[in-house]
């Protein structure tokens, strides 16, 4: 595991022990999410390879959408997945757009 990787999960843990309740769900439901993204992508190139089940592109992006676009973003060019096609990439910028707007107007507006 890389040390960025690992800084990353220690920050969300100690985040996690200090915050609120209502935060630390937040944070742990994040946290979850992103596991879950990264195995998955690596477990759809693993079955691209061996010609198995794929998993649905538009799982991979609701994925994404409900907070696992780090993970997602770390894991494409980790697996060599998604990384060419450019309609898969399209959608994938956008969701991460749409999230970076909401998170700006969520500091904004609170």
């Amino acid at each position: 595991m890389k040390k960025q990787t690992l800084g990353i999960i220690i920050g969300l843990v100690l985040l996690t022990a200090g915050g609120t309740y209502f935060t630390s769900l937040i944070l742990a439901f994040l946290l979850a999410i992103n596991c879950v993204t990264f195995v998955v992508y690596g477990l759809d190139k693993w079955n691209a390879i061996r010609g198995g089940r794929r998993t649905p592109e538009a799982t991979l992006h609701l994925l994404s959408l409900f907070g696992g676009s780090p993970a997602a973003a770390v894991a494409q060019p980790a697996f060599r997945h998604k990384t060419k096609k450019r309609s898969f990439r399209r959608i994938f910028f956008a969701i991460i757009a749409i999230q970076v707007i909401a998170i700006a107007l969520w500091f904004i507006y609170r």
